[in-house]
């Protein structure tokens, strides 16, 4: 990484952060998350992503809806280096009868 890159970089762990925070104070959708990823790290950084994903943390399957145990998992390249970065939490929401 060059020194500019270097100093982009962090905005992808600080992206993850500010989602799962999102996460767990709103009732937000998986692709609403995403989202927020996405428009983080292009507002922040000339990296390039790969992707974004939003999946349940023990199966890898691609999540709907913000529940249970979530990994959020990113890839961007910045020049040559991919760097990926992934975040893992829990929520529970209650359902409603």
């Amino acid at each position: 990484l060059n020194a500019k890159e270097r100093n982009e970089a962090p905005i992808l762990f600080r992206s993850l952060k500010m989602a799962k925070q999102k996460a767990l104070s709103e009732k937000a959708s998986a692709i609403t998350i995403c989202n927020e990823i996405k428009n983080s790290i292009i507002n922040n950084s000339s990296g390039k992503i790969d992707y974004i994903g939003c999946v349940n943390a023990e199966t890898l399957e691609p999540l709907k809806r913000i529940n249970g145990k979530v990994m959020l998992a990113i890839a961007v390249r910045f020049g040559k280096t991919r760097l990926i970065d992934n975040i893992i939490f829990s929520k529970n929401e209650s359902k409603k009868l």
